[in-house]
């Protein structure tokens, strides 16, 4: 029945509504909102040692989490995010990446990368760029430690990020919502009392559905809520 439908379709709305992904929150660091950098993809850096990819929220291929590139056919990973640092000047630590011999009978060496982040309100998410520290090599004596400066909007403060934007538009539309329901119920049909809140009668059974729906959701369908479908 439409009840039945209405309550299975609040319960996927639940689950969306808690999923951290919708308010873009789910890559955060020294306050700024990075969660725009797609994980499957990030930042590509060209550098004379060869092209670096860096993605500060996640996975991009295999084991490569933050920072990899391709060395003849193998990706090499240079580096996991070590620490964040700094609030008006923002930077990024990375170590522990893959190994490489820099000569024969030297001992190995670790790459990791730095990135420092600049404000830029025009860059947009910009692109990483080697600074004079980056090495000359791609294989050291010692660290082989990648240096990058990444001019971008995405650390200028006093913007609003994904999360913030969806939050002002719901609560924008929450409030047309009532102000106009309510304004229409009060001198158009008269409705006095709880009874000119527009549609109350769902409203006042929202904790029950709520919980039908959370129910239903997480017992994979073998909870029915009451009143929806009979079992098979």
């Amino acid at each position: 029945d439409r009840l039945g439908h209405t309550k299975m379709l609040l319960s996927l709305l639940v689950l969306l509504l808690v999923s951290p992904r919708v308010f873009g929150d789910g890559c955060i660091h020294g306050g700024f909102d990075f969660s725009t950098l797609s994980p499957a993809k990030g930042i590509t850096a060209s550098t004379d040692v060869g092209d670096i990819t860096l993605n500060p929220c996640g996975t991009m291929t295999g084991d490569s989490q933050f920072c990899s590139f391709n060395d003849a056919g193998v990706q090499r990973d240079c580096g996991r995010i070590d620490q964040w640092s700094g609030e008006d000047s923002l930077s990024l630590t990375l170590t522990g990446g893959d190994f490489c011999t820099p000569r024969m009978g030297a001992p190995r060496s670790e790459y990791g990368a730095t990135i420092y982040f600049r404000c830029d309100s025009s860059a947009g998410v910009g692109t990483p760029k080697p600074t004079d520290a980056f090495p000359a090599s791609r294989c050291t004596d010692t660290q082989t430690e990648f240096v990058f400066e990444w001019r971008t909007s995405l650390v200028c403060k006093g913007g609003l990020s994904f999360g913030g934007v969806m939050l002002i538009i719901i609560l924008v539309c929450t409030l047309l919502y009532l102000g106009c329901g309510f304004g229409y119920l009060w001198f158009r049909k008269g409705a006095r009392g709880l009874q000119a809140i527009p549609n109350w009668a769902f409203w006042k059974a929202l904790p029950r559905l709520v919980l039908d729906g959370f129910l239903f959701a997480f017992s994979f369908g073998k909870k029915l809520p009451t009143g929806a479908y009979s079992a098979i």
